[in-house]
């Protein structure tokens, strides 16, 4: 599978009004495997309060033009300690979200369709968008 290396200044945790963000060299049909910065292992850049992470992301082509991202992530730890929330952003200008409830690490996914289906940028926050 290919590998899409993203770049990304501001890896780290992020509220709004200001999300993290990471941006795409250039537009890729799916499938690929994304990476930042040159590093698959994602978790010391997608970082979300008490311990929340996002570890790896790979987009997949499915049957009849649609796509899914596929998140390997843990939401924050502890009571009241909330989620971790990713936007996805193709180079239609759509975009899809997805919410990080669980501190258990596993596989989340949001499924989409699209034009142009390639992921153009990655934002993320402590807060929902």
């Amino acid at each position: 599978m290919y590998i899409l290396d993203f770049s990304c200044n501001n890896c780290g945790e992020h509220s709004q009004p200001a999300p993290g963000q990471a941006s795409a060299p250039g537009e890729m049909f799916p499938p690929y495997i994304i990476s930042i910065n040159g590093s698959q292992d994602l978790h010391n850049c997608i970082v979300w309060n008490n311990g929340g992470c996002v570890y790896s992301i790979q987009i997949t082509y499915n049957l009849l033009d649609s796509y899914t991202v596929h998140v390997d992530a843990k939401g924050p730890t502890g009571m009241f300690s909330g989620a971790g929330y990713l936007r996805f952003i193709d180079y239609s200008g759509d975009h899809y979200d997805l919410s990080i409830f669980s501190s258990i690490r596993r596989t989340h996914w949001v499924e989409y369709m699209s034009f142009r289906p390639g992921i153009k940028t990655i934002l993320w926050s402590d807060t929902a968008f």
